[in-house]
């Protein structure tokens, strides 16, 4: 009987011991999911890259999520870069989650989301963002620059005129001759649009245009009296005939499905009969014409919100 007592007791004991153990681990466990900072600051930011900015004394500063400094307070705003689209025109918003904007004394800089101060806040303004090729334009001393967003590439400002460059084209149309392509420069002043743009910007450097790229590199050399003038560069010739020859290239051949080649083109639906088809647009011999779909359909109904048409099929 006292051996089963003995027994019985070191059984509770292993149990209890066990049960504390459990107890300590998970407690430790949760304790490292939660870091805690103690009331300090005048104002917070939480950001989706983990980021916690914060303001102390009149300055913003920035945190990691594990509370660590990743810069001290120095900058009067911390700004993420995003590009209004026009809805009306149906272009989306952009946001560029890996770079940010900070303002130090009226000046603009920016930082990578590693906190890394890739320009220092020198610049005057911020004047326009052309998503379509991922620049950034900026102003200090009365000339421009420019911030290639994706790549992380700073141009700093040293020209005194700056435009886009764009094609205006049919993309639906093979131009044999890449001299029927219109190249246009666009003036900053006039807006940014969803238009097929090169990756190359116009330039004046000391009272002569030029080109360089979206590295910054020169690619026409600033010689020209106008921007008029340096368009007619055999370079910008050389980059048409590059952007047709990958529109060639990315194009279905003519021993493909000819659904797929429309597919991307679909502007609605006809009712016949009670059953459903969809129609396609397609450009021929310089005017559109609308083609209908061999496929049929029990019911279809156009979506407005994202232009799509949803459709019916064996009840699925």
């Amino acid at each position: 009987m006292k051996k089963v007592k003995i027994f019985i007791c070191f059984l509770l004991v292993l149990i209890l011991s066990i049960s504390i153990l459990t107890l300590t681990n998970a407690q430790q466990a949760t304790s490292r999911n939660f870091v805690y900072i103690k009331p300090q600051f005048e104002n917070v930011m939480f950001w989706e890259n983990g980021w916690i900015s914060y303001l102390q004394d009149g300055k913003w500063g920035i945190l990691s999520s594990s509370g660590n400094i990743l810069l001290k307070p120095q900058f009067d705003k911390i700004e993420p870069i995003v590009y209004d689209g026009a809805s009306i025109m149906g272009i989306e918003d952009k946001f560029y989650k890996d770079i940010f904007v900070v303002w130090q004394n009226g000046k603009a800089g920016f930082i990578d989301t590693n906190a890394k101060i890739i320009v220092k806040p020198e610049l005057d303004s911020l004047d326009v963002i052309n998503p379509w090729i991922g620049i950034y334009v900026c102003n200090k001393d009365n000339k421009y620059g420019f911030f290639n967003l994706g790549k992380k590439i700073y141009v700093s400002p040293q020209f005194e005129k700056m435009n886009f460059v764009y094609a205006l084209y049919d993309p639906s149309v093979k131009y044999p001759n890449p001299k029927e392509v219109t190249l246009k420069a666009v003036d900053l002043k006039e807006g940014v649009w969803p238009n097929s743009y090169l990756e190359y910007i116009l330039v004046s450097k000391d009272g002569k245009c030029g080109a360089v790229d979206t590295n910054g590199n020169v690619v026409v050399e600033f010689k020209y009296n106008s921007f008029k003038e340096a368009l007619a560069d055999s370079k910008f010739a050389e980059a048409v005939q590059a952007m047709l020859a990958n529109k060639s290239n990315s194009a279905p051949s003519s021993g493909e499905n000819k659904s797929d080649e429309l597919s991307s083109n679909i502007v609605s639906y006809v009712i016949e009969n009670n059953k459903y088809y969809l129609t396609f647009e397609k450009h021929i011999n310089r005017r559109y014409v609308y083609i209908k779909s061999k496929e049929v359909y029990e019911n279809a109904k156009f979506v407005e919100v994202n232009k799509l048409v949803a459709v019916c099929k064996n009840k699925k």
